[in-house]
């Protein structure tokens, strides 16, 4: 059951590792790099900047998460904004499959019963079908 969850909110599931990891694991307060694929592969260098436009953004959200504002805004400006969406994209997600559940829960993985009935061979014939169609409809409702 868990694992249908997980494989039916995915998406979310992801985002909210994601921010969770954001607000535990990283130190905001520091002001290391950090982790950027560019400053490693030698971007920054052949472009002549100092940092990458995204670098400061985790660090950023990890601030915003903590309620340092000011923090956040030093790191990145990007993050404030960041942490709103994706906490909106969040809560979409989860009010979105929430709506498209079934009332009664999650249907059951077996057959309906009238593909097993279909399958013991108590289908209607065509002539049945023909007969039916022939009938004449009563006007006197």
């Amino acid at each position: 059951m868990v694992i249908r969850w997980i494989q039916k909110n995915l998406e979310a599931v992801i985002w909210i590792c994601a921010m969770l990891w954001l607000g535990l694991a990283v130190n905001y307060q520091e002001n290391t790099l950090g982790f950027c694929p560019f400053r490693y592969a030698g971007i920054e260098a052949v472009i002549g900047m100092d940092a990458c436009p995204g670098c400061g953004v985790g660090r950023s959200i990890a601030a915003a998460i903590h309620g340092e504002w000011k923090i956040s805004w030093h790191h990145h400006w990007m993050g404030i904004p960041a942490l709103a969406i994706i906490a909106f994209r969040i809560v979409t997600l989860l009010i979105t499959q929430h709506k498209n559940q079934p009332r009664h829960g999650y249907l059951p993985d077996v057959p309906a019963r009238s593909s097993a009935r279909r399958s013991r061979g108590h289908q209607r014939s065509y002539e049945q079908d023909d007969r039916i169609a022939k009938e004449p409809i009563p006007y006197d409702i």
